[in-house]
């Protein structure tokens, strides 16, 4: 399964997509509704104008017409782009609006649900990459998380890594400061977390270290949890001595702290 890059056009050809395949299956099954209350149509149209929007603010352009979300890239009139406060609101919307449709389309059971969530990654990169802060972290992570599911390659995840570090230094401060978001569970964790298992998954040493860094700084309590599971990681699978090495090490200095409490 070919990647979503982090490119405005690309996320809205590739919702374009994903939207004509459910909208079949919609009809087929004879429109139910989802659990939510919630109307698909409704949420889709408004994700299609909002990266509209977003589209407009990279290129300065509104795209006009008839394309695969009902719309083309034809050329309009230059807009101003779209001031720092609104960008955040409208991507992280944007976040949100995603995942409500993973969840109701994936309570009428429409097989491809999670691809309307796996779409949180790109957009969530490409808010990184234009200056946003990241609210709306929930998604990311479940998209960041099937996303490595499908990778094994050490190039494949060490791409990975590096995008997940653009998305975890775009994250907002006041998330992060959020006692909340440092227990188990809460996505701030399980960014991390997966940023350490990605690293590990890589077997690349400095992806590693700087994974696990960045982990016992921010999550010194949860850490340990971690490294115990890592511990027991490297007892099942085949990792190389070297990968051994630097989870013993910190499993010797983080690890063993849960064990004495």
């Amino acid at each position: 399964m070919e990647e979503t890059p982090a490119d405005i056009n690309r996320i809205i050809e590739a919702l374009g997509n994903l939207i004509d395949d459910f909208s079949r299956f919609w009809d087929e099954n004879g429109n139910p509704d989802p659990e939510s209350g919630n109307s698909p149509a409704v949420i889709i149209e408004t994700l299609v104008n909002l990266l509209e929007m977003l589209y407009a603010h990279e290129t300065g352009v509104h795209p006009i017409g008839e394309g695969a979300t009902g719309t083309s890239l034809s050329r309009a009139p230059r807009l101003d782009p779209i001031g720092e406060g609104e960008l955040n609101e409208l991507g992280n919307y944007g976040l949100s609006l995603l995942d409500s449709l993973e969840i109701d389309t994936g309570s009428i059971n429409y097989p491809s649900h999670q691809s309307f969530g796996d779409l949180a990654f790109p957009l969530a990169l490409w808010l990184a990459r234009n200056d946003g802060e990241i609210e709306e972290l929930g998604p990311v992570v479940n998209a960041l998380a099937r996303t490595a599911n499908r990778l094994s390659h050490p190039e494949e995840l060490e791409g990975l890594f590096s995008q997940s570090s653009e998305i975890l230094h775009a994250v907002s401060p006041i998330l992060i400061q959020d006692p909340e978001q440092h227990t188990d569970g809460a996505p701030w964790a399980m960014m991390l977390f997966n940023r350490g298992i990605i690293a590990t998954r890589s077997t690349i040493p400095e992806l590693i270290e700087a994974a696990y860094k960045e982990l016992v700084e921010q999550l010194p309590l949860g850490a340990s949890d971690f490294f115990c599971e890592a511990t027991e990681q490297m007892e099942l699978l085949a990792y190389p001595s070297h990968v051994r090495a630097i989870v013993e090490r910190y499993y010797n200095e983080w690890g063993v702290k849960k064990l004495l409490h």
